[in-house]
């Protein structure tokens, strides 16, 4: 989760020129992040398929935050992006009990 948002936050220092507001909580099993920013994605498939092979830089951001999470939601119109992670936590902060 930590490299998805690392990759959200990467995309909003590149492609925007305002900050972005994260915000993380949990929601029952699931680890939820979401970052805001005055971007606009104009793909609706931004990350949701490979890059072009003859491009060497750029592209596969978001390709890489839909690899990682269980869930990616992306609301995006002009002048505003929120995407939203989520990461099943169930489990994986319990300790091991046989």
């Amino acid at each position: 989760m930590a490299l998805a948002v690392d990759e959200l936050a990467a995309n909003t220092i590149r492609h925007t020129r305002a900050d972005g507001v994260l915000a993380v909580w949990t929601d029952d099993d699931d680890l939820v992040c979401q970052l805001t920013d005055t971007g606009h994605i104009i793909d609706p498939l931004a990350g949701r398929l490979p890059a072009a092979p003859e491009k060497l830089t750029g592209g596969r951001g978001l390709l890489i935050v839909n690899a990682l999470c269980d869930l990616v939601r992306t609301y995006t119109r002009p002048g505003s992006t929120t995407i939203e992670l989520r990461h099943r936590i169930s489990g994986a902060l319990a300790p091991n009990v046989p």
